[in-house]
């Protein structure tokens, strides 16, 4: 880990998260994934529809992303323990996602899918919490998967639902808080992903070079998400280190299922 604690991934290795990109979903999770379901409005009759199906990195489209953003964390606020920051920061995690940087176009909502999921996301143990990331062209969702108190993370997987269809990514995503190399803390996001179907995979190849859905609806998000975790921390009064919003913190390289096997 570098000293500086930017700890930023090599974008030349296309394997820098191969953890994340040979994540697997507890079989008991996919049980509770498999086991959502609500009424189907589609048929005239009390028939039930599965709520969600994972969308993995090998139902992805093209490239492969990775990418990890972080911001150093000097001291903790007054009277907090680590985890009591962890857990403040997932507490209000639906304040500090606000989306990209173009008015309403980019703007973003973080909501629970559901009265149970809005229980369950605030609980102690929110594995198999869905939350939807509301815009004004569409909403994803993504599921919790995998929450760790000692490690301080926890995992978002994406899904496809039944009431809003698939996200613009396949793959997952961790959040977390960590000691770092000059006795702070890191709040850290990664992930490994691709493009979720073949009209995102269109989109984004339209821009060309740009990488549209990547550098500006995904990056943006994640760089305005560094950007209020560190005003919310500040907030509490600790000492953290500007984000610099500058760098670069992902990367696309070419994916093979077979490539980077743990």
């Amino acid at each position: 880990m570098d000293i500086d604690c930017e700890c930023r991934i090599d974008l030349d290795d296309p394997c820098a998260n191969s953890d994340l990109i040979n994540y697997e979903v507890d079989p008991l999770v996919k049980n509770m994934i498999d086991a959502r379901q609500q009424p189907n409005t589609m048929a005239y009759s009390s028939a039930m529809s599965k709520s969600f199906k994972l969308e993995t990195i090998k139902d992805g489209w093209g490239d492969i992303n990775q990418d990890r953003y972080s911001i150093k964390i000097n001291s903790l606020p007054p009277g907090y323990t680590s985890f009591q920051l962890f857990n403040d920061i997932r507490m209000n995690f639906s304040n500090l996602v606000v989306g990209g940087d173009i008015a309403y176009v980019t703007d973003v909502n973080l909501e629970p899918y559901s009265s149970q999921d809005d229980i369950m996301w605030n609980s102690n143990n929110p594995i198999g919490a869905a939350m939807d990331f509301d815009t004004i062209f569409d909403t994803s969702t993504v599921i919790c998967v995998d929450y760790n108190a000692e490690k301080m993370y926890w995992i978002f997987a994406t899904v496809t639902s039944y009431d809003h269809q698939g996200h613009f990514v396949a793959g997952v995503r961790q959040f977390g808080l960590e000691a770092n190399a000059s006795g702070g803390y890191s709040f850290y996001i990664r992930a490994a992903d691709r493009l979720g179907g073949v009209l995102d995979y269109v989109a984004n190849g339209l821009s060309g070079d740009e990488e549209v859905l990547f550098t500006q609806a995904a990056d943006k998000t994640w760089k305005n998400l560094m950007e209020e975790a560190e005003s919310f921390i500040q907030s509490l009064g600790g000492d953290v280190d500007e984000f610099d919003e500058t760098k670069t913190y992902g990367n696309r390289h070419n994916y093979n299922e077979d490539d980077c096997l743990n």
